[in-house]
């Protein structure tokens, strides 16, 4: 500078989050976990936000609406407009799609997986969105093959070691569907016969809850499925895959 003048200038920055772009000094929300394009600048100031929403009536109402889509809707509009929603957590470090594998919503959990969710994340108790599938029951065995085939871990487990089929007979499901989801498990490729931490099997809690229907269909139908079903699953074949949903 010359004569003590204070040098200015102006620039224009890009980014790499996806978001809305802040309008008219209203604060919008970006996620700095998901990548966005090259074409995400803003001539004004956008938040970032590490995967939880911050608080405020806005975004209270916000997760209320996105809870309702996960429960019941056929397509949630809020995760097409907002993508950045799909990393969201909750307080039980839920993301949506654990939400919408607990509802049993075959619908939106498409549209997450062909979104691009990530299917291997676990909550604060260690369930993965696997897991939940085989236990809650308000579920539906139907989400079991939609999750392998978008890459699940279906041998992964609880901390405790306790893996989907444990789950499964554990759970307090209406019968017909408990049985739909054990035999949906089996033909993904889980074992009866495969113990947890403390040397117990799905067979064995069979056998401790006094269900011998659930034993005697995991023995009967783990008999009658090709030996090549019953390898470890990496990854399921389409052909399992397909004779999955029952």
């Amino acid at each position: 500078t010359q004569n003590a003048e204070t040098a200015t200038f102006s620039f224009k920055a890009w980014d790499q989050t996806s978001g809305t772009a802040s309008t008219n000094a209203t604060p919008s929300y970006a996620s700095t976990a998901i990548a966005g394009g090259t074409t995400a600048f803003s001539p004004n100031t956008a938040t970032a936000w590490p995967g939880k929403l911050p608080t405020g009536s806005l975004w209270e109402k916000t997760q209320n609406d996105l809870k309702r889509d996960l429960q019941t809707a056929q397509h949630s509009s809020l995760l097409y407009e907002h993508p950045e929603l799909m990393s969201w957590t909750d307080e039980n470090g839920q993301q949506p799609i654990h939400l919408a594998v607990q509802n049993g919503n075959v619908h939106v959990l498409n549209q997450l997986l062909e979104a691009g969710a990530k299917v291997e994340v676990r909550d604060s108790h260690g369930y993965s969105p696997f897991l939940l599938a085989c236990q809650e029951s308000r579920s539906d065995a139907r989400v079991l093959p939609q999750l392998a085939k978008a890459g699940a871990n279906v041998h992964g487990t609880l901390p405790d070691g306790k893996g989907g089929l444990h789950l499964a007979v554990a759970a307090s499901l209406e019968p017909k569907e408990q049985s739909r989801r054990i035999r949906t498990l089996i033909r993904l490729g889980l074992s009866p016969h495969v113990v947890d931490k403390q040397g117990k099997s799905p067979l064995d809690l069979s056998h401790e809850f006094k269900r011998p229907d659930l034993a005697s269909l995991m023995e009967s139908f783990t008999a009658l499925q090709p030996c090549k079903e019953r390898l470890s699953w990496l990854p399921v074949p389409a052909r399992v895959l397909h004779q999955a949903t029952l």
